[in-house]
């Protein structure tokens, strides 16, 4: 079911673009504090419910970084982790693919990470993912 229901944060918006599906535009700050994080968990939380989700995260603008307190309330909540079945960052060129490769290949994040130059990739990915369960 397509939804296109937006909401306007104080780090860009969120976008309802599919009942399962969240994309999140980072576009007026490029560094996540916790503030920012317990935001996106409020509107997934009024937006999805405790369902599981697909997220997509829209850093065109920049690489966005997170700050200690972010990651450190991220690895807490283990239930945000649980709850998504593919991450998926849309960059916005070759280099800042490579950057995330790099971040991940580093950082190693439990949710499945995928790198993508556009929003079709994305829903490509997850029509891929949904077919694949």
């Amino acid at each position: 079911m397509f939804k296109c229901e937006k909401y306007e944060t104080s780090f860009g918006e969120i976008e309802h673009l599919l009942d399962d599906v969240l994309i999140i535009r980072y576009d007026k700050i490029n560094r996540i504090e916790e503030e920012h994080v317990k935001s996106i968990s409020h509107y997934r939380d009024k937006i999805i419910g405790d369902k599981k989700y697909y997220a997509i995260s829209d850093v065109r603008t920049g690489i966005v970084t997170f700050t200690n307190e972010a990651k450190q309330y991220l690895a807490q909540e283990r239930s945000i982790q649980n709850r998504r079945h593919l991450d998926i960052v849309i960059v916005s060129n070759w280099a800042s693919k490579m950057e995330v490769q790099l971040y991940l290949k580093l950082f190693k994040p439990l949710v499945d990470t995928q790198v993508v130059r556009t929003v079709d990739e994305a829903l490509d990915l997850i029509e891929a993912h949904r077919n694949m369960s």
